[in-house]
């Protein structure tokens, strides 16, 4: 999965009220730089090819088609679905849905409380901040956690919570590197800092299950960069 070129985007503000637009092929080959629409709340479907979406303002549903495309919400609250390809969505800001579907996809939340699924295939699932629930779906997922946003977090009820880890998935702790703890919670493990601050909520899994998946790394890392 690459990042869009640094290319200016073509601004389709169809009306200030609710649009309907279909991509083609034609459109994306094009604009290389992608579209984006402004006001209102939007439903936009890509082509066949790969697209470079990005919605802006209002409460928008984008939808990717085949081609490994690039969806990014705006503010508001959105739902974004990559659909068939490798794809990187970002909710950006709001309370967004952000679902991968087949392919081995990129599904970040940005700011606000999101929701995250991969789908099928070996997914990049990143909360960012807010209190975001994750759900890899098929294949061996990777589970993104910044420790950076989690600074005096100690309400398990307010951290993000993963729900369905699985052998061969990882989870990866960015950004704080305080000592990594594994504490049981009735059936679920809460994994935080030594500090104390919660970094996310394991469903149905003990620690003993965690050992050996649970990953530290750097800030600058490609993964956290993307979007």
């Amino acid at each position: 999965m690459t990042e869009p070129a640094n290319q200016s985007f073509v601004f389709a503000d169809f009306s200030a009220g609710n649009d309907v637009v279909q991509l083609t092929p034609e459109i994306s080959r094009q604009n290389p730089g992608g579209v984006r629409a402004f006001d209102g709340d939007d439903l936009i479907v890509g082509s066949s090819d790969r697209d470079i979406v990005n919605g802006n303002r209002g409460n928008d549903t984008i939808q990717g088609s085949g081609g490994d495309d690039y969806l990014r919400a705006g503010q508001d609250n959105d739902w974004l679905e990559g659909n068939d390809g490798n794809d990187i969505l970002n909710g950006n800001r709001g309370d967004d849905t952000v679902y991968g579907g087949a392919g081995d996809d990129l599904v970040r939340g940005g700011q606000g409380n999101d929701l995250l699924i991969g789908g099928d295939g070996d997914d990049v699932l990143i909360g960012d901040f807010g209190t975001d629930t994750l759900t890899g779906g098929l294949g061996a997922d990777k589970f993104i956690i910044r420790a950076d946003t989690v600074v005096g977090e100690t309400d398990p009820n307010l951290a993000d919570l993963i729900t369905d880890f699985a052998l061969g998935d990882e989870i990866v702790i960015v950004g704080n590197q305080e000592t990594i703890q594994l504490v049981a919670s009735g059936s679920d493990t809460v994994i935080q800092l030594s500090g104390g601050d919660i970094l996310t909520v394991v469903a149905n899994v003990t620690p003993g299950n965690l050992q050996g998946s649970v990953l530290a790394a750097f800030s600058s890392d490609r993964a956290i960069s993307i979007g």
